[in-house]
């Protein structure tokens, strides 16, 4: 045996009846070697983004030349990317040609002599990729070019999977393979209210008030502590006054109106009014203040116009009664149910949210707001918190005014670990969602539907295999025993990624995560600010996506038309629920929405749906031209039975609290998309970092 041409070949010169002695001896000492020197390796200089791949810096790497056997070529590691324009090249087909990317930057690759190119074409998942870099001139034209070493599809981490409890997994892995399809309600364990002993909550909180304060706080808070505007406000408030908060997003200001409140349900037997400007919110605050106060017996009560007839005449009888501590409502209803409330109930605390709406409603936006100090006139004029994130000095006195305040509270705090990566309208957001979330950190993505919320997590899940397993679903379809276990997946690590809808918003305070996700146009700059303030509440650097555009604005202005059709569509459903009553021959017909859609839509030429059927019912009803009642449950749907009343009179559908809200909802959208796809990224980020206040920090007007 000697050395051939050079020191890195070798040449073997043996008798022939040798062979099979040397082929043992050969073999006996490959089986001696660990199997970790089997492992084709790479080795790996810098692992990039390609961000940093642009031709100056790539040119750079010639100052490191002559390279060869000595001199490696440097190979270069990025990680999560995927693959476009993917195609096999060559005679043979065995070479392969694509581009990777990161949804915001490409790169130009080519791979020799691949044998997985059929594999790799079709994998559709995200790829770690080795690679040399080179700059290729093409007429004149010079570019960066990428010679692939190695190009692997990330696969399931077995070390991973094994730190992961098989009950979560399998818990996780049932809810979207369900997804939003029918679900047997009567198979899911049913919400219990935490256990309570309210008397002895009661005695606590009149006789030891401070350590009472220091129960709620740790059941909102865990270990935290309160910031030095929210106790400010809250003294104020204890102090009796009537207070504007103006603190910026993701501060804390739902913390002191609900700790307030809970003080004064136990503290004083006094019931409390919270207005909200919309209705999902009051629905998604709704659950998880039953979640947190209702552990300290303090009952819960939501009215809008979404509420059945039945459910507000029982609401109302508990609030006659003193069986409801907190209602939660939305300024429609407050507006056109004003002396309903006053003569029933003794509010002693009326909180109003997104206050600077008040300040807006005069050009014709969200009328309600306008006449809410005289809706508070009519309760007898209790306390008041009104808080907001924004409110120049005009603005606040118009608050001041409207709601006859004393005391103003200014958090200045800035948030200046939030950053805006701005790739609105971009046309590769389902690629630049899979690179960042291959990287595995904390992520929460928003949509605005349930369907878009099960489909995305099951497209993500196929293109991150190596963290499938750590990627969920969040929705208000969930049960609440569901919802509550995803949370806390996520809060302890369980869940890495989240995709969800605005159901995990206000009230969901996680530390940790780093980036947040808009990947759908939001409804409101509520829902904005609530979404974006999700991000970096540890007070580390966290990053806000904005992948919406204006593509979305159909999809959105669609979803706000179910429940909000106009009048020519409510006037079909009406006709057509007419036209079933009289051929029905009895009073109360089966009320089957497909059909009365199908039946409006073949009459009169627009099309009709049978959500906008369902929510049609709800406002005739609310208006008095027809009467329900419920039906036998067929699984876990209640069927209605339906009378067409023989009215003829004439009626406005705005005097329909429901109505109202969801054109209101709609005004709210227009208003907001006009603001969100105009503004450039320095004034969105702006807006999350910190609230618009009254003065700057040198004391003058805004």
């Amino acid at each position: 045996m000697r050395f051939g041409g050079h020191h890195a070949a070798v040449g073997v010169t043996l008798k022939a009846d040798k062979i099979p002695e040397f082929t043992e001896r050969l073999c006996r000492y490959m089986d001696e070697l660990p199997p970790e020197d089997f492992i084709p390796r790479v080795e790996v200089d810098a692992s990039v983004d390609l961000s940093e791949l642009t031709l100056s810096n790539v040119e750079k790497l010639d100052l490191l030349a002559p390279f060869g056997q000595e001199n490696v070529s440097p190979h270069f590691l990025a990680h999560g990317v995927m693959m476009a324009g993917g195609r096999a090249v060559g005679v043979d087909k065995n070479h392969l040609s694509c581009t990777l990317t990161d949804g915001m930057h490409s790169l130009n690759c080519i791979m020799f002599h691949c044998s997985s190119v059929q594999a790799l074409l079709h994998c559709g998942c995200a790829l770690e990729a080795v690679f040399e870099l080179q700059v290729d001139t093409w007429k004149g034209r010079r570019s960066v070019k990428a010679v692939i070493t190695s190009l692997t599809p990330l696969s399931p981490c077995a070390a991973l999977e094994a730190c992961l409890e098989d009950a979560d997994k399998d818990f996780v892995t049932g809810l979207i393979a369900a997804g939003m399809t029918e679900r047997d309600m009567c198979d899911m364990p049913e919400w219990e209210s935490p256990e309570s002993d309210r008397m002895m909550w009661q005695q606590r909180a009149q006789t030891t008030p401070q350590a009472f304060r220091q129960d709620l706080i740790q059941a909102f808070l865990g270990d935290g502590v309160l910031h030095d505007s929210q106790q400010q406000t809250l003294d104020l408030l204890g102090a009796g006054h009537s207070v504007l908060t103006i603190m910026g997003t993701g501060r804390g200001k739902s913390l002191i109106f609900q700790i307030h409140a809970a003080e004064l349900a136990l503290g004083k037997q006094t019931t409390s009014l919270f207005v909200y400007p919309l209705r999902a919110l009051v629905a998604d605050q709704a659950f998880h203040l039953e979640r947190t106060l209702g552990s300290f017996g303090i009952t819960i009560g939501v009215l809008t116009g979404a509420t059945s007839l039945p459910e507000r005449a029982q609401i109302m009888t508990d609030l006659a009664n003193g069986e409801l501590d907190i209602i939660l409502t939305t300024p429609e209803y407050l507006d056109f149910h004003k002396d309903e409330l006053a003569q029933i109930s003794s509010i002693g605390f009326v909180v109003i949210d997104e206050a600077h709406h008040v300040g807006t409603s005069k050009a014709g936006f969200r009328p309600s707001y306008t006449r809410l100090g005289n809706a508070i006139h009519c309760l007898g004029d209790p306390q008041v918190l009104a808080v907001t994130a924004t409110a120049d000095a005009a603005v606040a006195q118009e608050i001041c005014d409207a709601f006859k305040l004393d005391e103003m509270v200014c958090d200045r705090a800035e948030r200046a670990n939030l950053h805006v990566v701005d790739q609105r309208n971009s046309k590769k957001r389902e690629r630049y969602l899979a690179s960042l979330v291959a990287q595995g950190e904390k992520t929460l993505i928003y949509v605005n539907s349930r369907m878009e919320s099960v489909a995305l997590v099951r497209q993500l899940r196929k293109q991150e295999p190596h963290i499938a397993s750590l990627i969920g679903f969040y929705n208000a379809g969930l049960s609440r025993l569901e919802r509550a276990r995803v949370e806390a997946l996520f809060r302890e690590g369980g869940l890495q990624v989240l995709v969800a809808t605005s159901a995990f918003g206000e009230g969901v305070d996680i530390p940790g995560v780093r980036h947040v996700v808009l990947y759908h146009l939001p409804f409101s700059e509520v829902e904005f600010n609530q979404m974006s303030g999700r991000a970096g509440r540890d007070g580390n650097e966290a990053h806000i996506h904005l992948l919406f555009g204006k593509g979305d604005v159909s999809l959105n202005t669609e979803l706000l038309h179910g429940i909000a059709p106009d009048h020519d569509e409510m006037a079909q459903i009406y006709r057509s629920l007419r036209a079933l009553q009289q051929t029905s021959g009895q009073a109360f017909f089966a009320l089957d929405e497909d059909e009365v859609a199908r039946r409006a839509t073949r009459l009169f030429g627009n099309t009709v749906t049978p959500s906008q059927v369902q929510l049609g019912v709800a406002v005739f009803e609310e208006l008095g031209l027809v009467e329900t009642k419920a039906d036998e449950t067929q699984g876990s749907r209640v069927k209605q039975s339906v009378y067409v009343v023989d009215y003829k009179g004439k009626v406005e559908l705005s005097d329909s609290v429901q109505y109202r809200e969801g054109l209101d909802e709609f005004d709210s959208f227009m208003s907001f998309k006009d603001w969100v796809l105009g503004s450039s990224a320095d004034q969105l980020q702006d807006r999350i970092r910190h609230p618009l206040l009254p003065y700057d920090n040198n004391g003058e007007g805004r």
